[in-house]
This record gives structure tokens, C-alpha cells and sequence, in this order.
């Protein structure tokens, strides 16, 4: 592969996966958006608090994304179908049986991640409607996770960004329909979060049946349980766990403390997160081209393109950053007006 041929694949990728990934935020803004405007604003600070929780549960599994991405890619560099349905289909196993074991302990979750969050009672109560609405998700998250690294690791960049487009329109749908319309505040916002979700995987799935070898998935059927390969995949996505806790651990005590101070400090201080959600999505786009590419130059060795990549990517993403923080530095009253 050239370098124009592989910079122009890193292009489209990075573009595509920019505006999907600028779907996610924005639906979580319209959230906010819908909830801000209520006369209640108990709403909005006890969603934003009950979120952090949700933060910490779902992305605890983002190893099954960003796994899911790497090895997908090294298969597709080393041109191994088997190797890309085993990796798949192991990662799609994986994700459901988690997925259902937190909607089967979501009674202990809850009295857990409750009984560490600070706020008043009116903004817990709040919290606890979008926690009872949203957790029912659960599966559906996990098994999108590893549907876009699926995705995503095969530089299926179009599929990506329609996938996207189709399930977060359904959210910002639902979440009119139900806060909006039938008057549920944060219970309808954890809802329609939820069925969002199942929408995008009725999508994903469809998406991925349109390049299934039926009689390649019934031979990798013994396979996918081998207990070296499952230990592969957990050693392999250990450091990617710690670098995720240890993320979500800043945002979750900046969240949880705003909490201990009010109602109003906490709503001011989830649209400042809200903001820092949509930069990092935006510059997520050029990181997910990255991993597609890079794990592609590996599996072939080449490790002249894999620094050239890393270069590229690092550059990029440092100048994009940039650029948003000054628009954000400019333009502070407009784009916070926009929700509340």
C-alpha cells in the first residue's frame, strides 16, 4: 500500500468516524437540551449524576470496543477471514453475557453507585427514574461496543457513520417524544436512551449480515470459547481497563463533588463536561483511524508506516484540539445559550 493510497484511506476513515462520532455527543446534548428547559432543574443535575454512574458500569467494558478494533485490524492486515469472524464473534459472546449480568444485578448496582453519589434527595430521586429507564440498555451497549470495533477495524467507515446517524436520530426521537411530549422528565430520558441503543443494534446487526459467510461462522463455532483465547483477550485489554478507570475516576469525582455543593453548580458544571464530551468524540474520529491503520501496518510489519501513522495522527489531533478550544474560548455565551 502507498503512502497517497493509505493517507487517502486515512482521510475518508477519519471524517467518516468524526461525524458518527459527533452523533453521540450531540444526542447526549439534546438530552440536555430537553431536560435544561424544564422548569425543574432537578432533572437535569440528577441525570447528569446518575450518568457518571453509567460511566463507570458501561465503560468499565470498553476494552470490547477498542479490542474488538485492534485485533479486527491486525486480521484484516494478515487478510485472515477466520481470524476476523473468531475475533467478532468471540467479542459479540463476551458483551451479551455481561450485558445481561448487569441488568441482572442492577438491584446492587444501583444501591451501590447510590450510596456513593452526592446530591440533594430531590436530584437523587431524579437520578434513579433515568437509572430505572436506561439500565434495561445494558445488553445493547456492550454488544454495540464491539459492533463498532467490528466496524471500525475493517475501515468500514460508511457503515459507521449511517449506523450512527440512524441511532441517534431514533434517541433525540425518543427523547422529545417521551420528555417532551408524554411529560416522564428524567425516567424518559433513561428510556428512550435505552431503546435508542437496541435500535442501533437491530441496525449493526443488519449491517453486518449484508457480509456474513454463514458457513464460516458455523466453523468457528468451537472455537470461540477456548480458554486461551479468552485469556488472550483479557491480558490484552488489561491496560486498556486501567487507563479507563482511571479516566472515568476524574470525570466521576468532578461530578460527584460538584454534587456535594448544589443543584445549580452541578448543572452548570454538566454542561462544561458536556462540552469536553463533544471535543474529545470530535478528535475520537482521527484515534479510531489511527487504530484501524495501525493495526493493520503492524500485523504486516511495516513500521516505517505505523510511525509515519502515529506522526500523522498525533499532529492532526493536537491541531484540531486547538482549534475547538479557541472556538469555545470565542464563543462561550452562544454555544452555552444553545442549552438552557
Amino acid at each position: 500500500m502507498s503512502r497517497k493510497v493509505w493517507l487517502r484511506g486515512f482521510g475518508r476513515l477519519a471524517i467518516a468516524n468524526i461525524i458518527s462520532n459527533l452523533m453521540v455527543p450531540l444526542a447526549g446534548l439534546i438530552d440536555t437540551a430537553f431536560l435544561g428547559h424544564l422548569d425543574d432543574i432537578r432533572h437535569l443535575a440528577g441525570v447528569a449524576l446518575t450518568a457518571v454512574l453509567f460511566n463507570f458500569i458501561y465503560w468499565s467494558f470498553g476494552f470490547l470496543r477498542m479490542g474488538t478494533t485492534g485485533l479486527m485490524a491486525q486480521a484484516a492486515g494478515r487478510n485472515d477471514r477466520s481470524e476476523q469472524w473468531r475475533v467478532g464473534l468471540r467479542g459479540l459472546s463476551v458483551a451479551l453475557v455481561c450485558g445481561l449480568a448487569i441488568v441482572l444485578l442492577q438491584h446492587p448496582l444501583r444501591l451501590v453507585g447510590f450510596a456513593i453519589l452526592q446530591a440533594d434527595a430531590d436530584v437523587l430521586e431524579a437520578g434513579l427514574a433515568f437509572y430505572q429507564g436506561r439500565i434495561w440498555g445494558a445488553p445493547a451497549v456492550l454488544v454495540n461496543y464491539v459492533l463498532l470495533g467490528w466496524f471500525l477495524g475493517l475501515g468500514y467507515g460508511r457503515r459507521v457513520l449511517v449506523w450512527a446517524v440512524i441511532g441517534n436520530g431514533a434517541n433525540i426521537l425518543l427523547d422529545y417524544w417521551m420528555i417532551v411530549r408524554l411529560g416522564w422528565d428524567s425516567y424518559g430520558a433513561g428510556l428512550a436512551t435505552a431503546l435508542s441503543q437496541y435500535t442501533m443494534l437491530l441496525v449493526g446487526l443488519v449491517l453486518l449480515v449484508r457480509s456474513v459467510s454463514w458457513g464460516q461462522v458455523w466453523q468457528q463455532r468451537w472455537s470461540l470459547w477456548s480458554r486461551g483465547a479468552l485469556k488472550d483477550l483479557f491480558r490484552l485489554n488489561r491496560d486498556i481497563m486501567v487507563r479507563t478507570w482511571a479516566l472515568l475516576l476524574s470525570f466521576g469525582l468532578f461530578t460527584n463533588l460538584s454534587g456535594g455543593m448544589g443543584t445549580e453548580i452541578l448543572a452548570v458544571n454538566t454542561l462544561l463536561l458536556q462540552a469536553l464530551t463533544l471535543t474529545s468524540h470530535f478528535l475520537d474520529g482521527i484515534a479510531f483511524a489511527t487504530e484501524t491503520y495501525a493495526g493493520k501496518f503492524y500485523s504486516q510489519g511495516d513500521r516505517s508506516k505505523l510511525l509515519a501513522l502515529v506522526r500523522l495522527g498525533g499532529g492532526v489531533s493536537v491541531g484540531l484540539g486547538v482549534g475547538v478550544a479557541i472556538a469555545f474560548v470565542a464563543f462561550p455565551q452562544f454555544l452555552f445559550a444553545l442549552l438552557t
